[in-house]
Order: C-alpha cells, then sequence, then structure tokens
C-alpha cells in the first residue's frame, strides 16, 4: 500500500487527511498535481496508478475515471486550458483527459514511421504542449487547425550534444522554456522567437 497526505500550509503546516491506498508490489505514485480548475481535485499518476481524487468532507475520495491502460506506466503529466490534462505514458503514448474524464489518444495518431519513446515530462505552451524524451529530444504539439479538440506534432528538436532525457521544463508567459536534462544540464529555448527553436545554454 501506499499513502497520500494532504496539508494546508498557509500559515503553520497543518495535516489534512491520509489517503491509504492498496497497491500491489510494482504500483507506485510518481507525479501529483492539484487541477488549476478546482483545486479540490488531486491527479495521482504512476505505475499501473492513474486516479482523480477529490477532497471533501474531510476525506480524499477516489472519482471515477479509467484511462483503459491498467498496465501502463504513466510518467508525466500537466493540465492545459479548457481543464485538459495530458498524460503521457513509458510506451510513448499521450492521452488526453478533459472535465476528468479520458476522451482520445493524442499520440499515436496511426500514421507511418510515428517514434514511440517514454515521455518524461510535458509543459504546456500558448499553443498546446511540449514533451521531453530521450536523448535530449523534445516535440512540440500544437492544436489542430482542422479540430481544435485535438493536438498534432508540429516539430521535434534535439537538444545540441546531449544524450541524456529531458526530465522536466517549466515556462513563462513568453514561451521560453527551460528544460533540464538527467545529467543535470539546463537548456533555454526561446520556442517562437525567430520561427523555430533556438538553444542557449544556462
Amino acid at each position: 500500500e501506499y499513502n497520500l497526505t494532504l496539508w494546508n500550509i498557509e500559515k503553520a503546516p497543518k495535516l489534512l487527511c491520509v489517503h491509504k491506498a492498496i497497491a500491489s508490489a510494482d504500483q507506485n505514485v510518481s507525479n501529483i498535481s492539484f487541477s488549476p480548475y478546482d483545486n479540490c481535485v488531486v491527479a495521482t499518476f504512476g505505475n499501473r496508478v492513474s486516479k482523480l481524487l477529490r477532497w471533501s468532507e474531510g476525506y480524499l475520495k477516489q472519482m471515477s475515471m479509467s484511462l483503459r491502460r491498467d498496465n501502463a506506466n504513466f510518467m508525466s503529466h500537466c493540465w492545459l486550458a479548457e481543464d485538459r490534462c495530458v498524460v503521457g505514458t513509458e510506451g510513448g503514448e499521450l492521452l488526453l483527459v478533459e472535465h476528468f474524464d479520458f476522451r482520445t489518444v493524442i499520440y499515436p495518431c496511426g500514421n507511418d514511421n510515428e517514434d514511440l519513446v517514454p515521455v518524461f515530462s510535458i509543459q504546456p505552451t500558448s499553443r498546446g504542449f511540449l514533451i521531453g524524451t530521450i536523448s535530449g529530444e523534445i516535440r512540440l504539439f500544437e492544436k489542430a487547425e482542422e479540430n481544435k479538440e485535438q493536438y498534432t506534432l508540429a516539430f521535434s528538436y534535439d537538444l545540441p550534444k546531449e544524450t541524456s532525457h529531458v526530465v522536466a521544463m517549466a515556462a513563462g508567459v513568453d514561451d521560453n522554456v527551460v528544460c533540464l536534462t538527467d545529467s543535470q544540464q539546463l537548456f533555454l529555448c526561446p520556442l517562437y522567437a525567430s520561427g523555430k527553436l533556438c538553444i542557449i545554454y544556462v
């Protein structure tokens, strides 16, 4: 089993509740967040774990949601606009959750030559989102022109002379993105500065 603890740290830290979950030995939570659209909803993802929990009446109560991937390793997720959440798996899938329910598979989409790689990190941008993968590669997904509910792969970039995994990203309002690799390297990427990605070492 594993425990999720909810704290209120507005003033002095105060433990609000402990949620105990029964799990097998290979189930673990690796990433967690509050929904920016409902701060009572907590998203928890990991190896064979994909749950939404709602804070109500002093307890974290599991909500009804199924990503239909019982054995997947959900390595990363991020919240987008319009109450959407993108979830990335070790197998390279990108899944879209909308209004706290599974909506569709963003990637792969059935095209030829689609390269499935682990999704270590996801970061929203003004036009869609970025994912960090293996060997210093980042991929940019943008809203499709013909279907604003779907996202398509716009570009992929390789960080120069980098063979490590992109494990975390952060973005500013101007879409300047900082990428962190598991070799402790930082890269600043102004996404739309000149119509293409620019790389600046930090």
